[in-house]
């Protein structure tokens, strides 16, 4: 009878672990089910970020390539300067371009002594300076630059005395095939004359390349 009752006891406290070790198990089961999920969502995160500093490294990438085609480009062409002016006395009309005839310097050829325009050859950083000289007293001349049709310089000289000059300097952003010109944009009288002997005249060259 003793023999049965500890056998009976025996076969409770086995049930008693065996239930014990089942809910070890599921907790254990549960665990590893939250430790997974926890870790499929860290990896996302991780890879959405990876993806994303990739995506900003091609983007980089692509950015280089287009700065060395572009300095590439740069080397490939020839210098890009000019200098024009007037080796005699000119009249000025207003509305009207100033034409500077007399070539001092033109790398590359961007300059049109017909026009009186400039064009950018590549895209860039440019630099333009005139410098106009007037020798009627006291009649203004005001001269713009334009880049295309929009003003992005001015200056006006007015003769006090014998011959005044007035200057401009500018640095501006160009497009392949974008021009500069500098044009008339008021006279004192319609006969007012700028100075020759390259008392006037005008002169650019490329920054940089951008």
């Amino acid at each position: 009878m003793r023999q049965n009752n500890s056998i009976e006891s025996l076969e409770v406290v086995v049930k008693e672990q065996n239930t014990t070790l089942i809910k070890q198990n599921n907790i254990v089961e549960g665990f590893g089910v939250v430790v997974n999920e926890q870790n499929t969502k860290l990896l996302e995160k991780n890879l959405k970020e990876l993806k994303k500093e990739n995506k900003k490294a091609m983007e980089d990438i692509g950015n280089l390539q287009s700065q060395s085609a572009r300095f590439q480009e740069y080397l490939d062409t020839s210098p890009i300067a000019f200098s024009y002016g007037y080796s005699s006395k000119s009249k000025a009309i207003k509305g009207h371009s100033l034409v500077f005839e007399e070539r001092i310097l033109d790398e590359g050829n961007n300059y049109n002594p017909s026009n009186g325009s400039f064009v950018a050859p590549i895209n860039g950083l440019y630099v333009f300076h005139l410098v106009m000289a007037n020798d009627i007293q006291d009649v203004e001349l005001d001269i713009v630059l334009k880049k295309e049709d929009k003003v992005i310089a001015s200056c006006f000289v007015r003769d006090k005395y014998y011959v005044d000059q007035s200057s401009l300097s500018t640095v501006v952003k160009l497009d392949k095939g974008q021009s500069v010109t500098p044009v008339v944009a008021y006279i004192g009288e319609a006969d007012t004359i700028y100075e020759g002997d390259y008392y006037s005249y005008f002169t650019g060259y490329l920054l940089r390349p951008i």
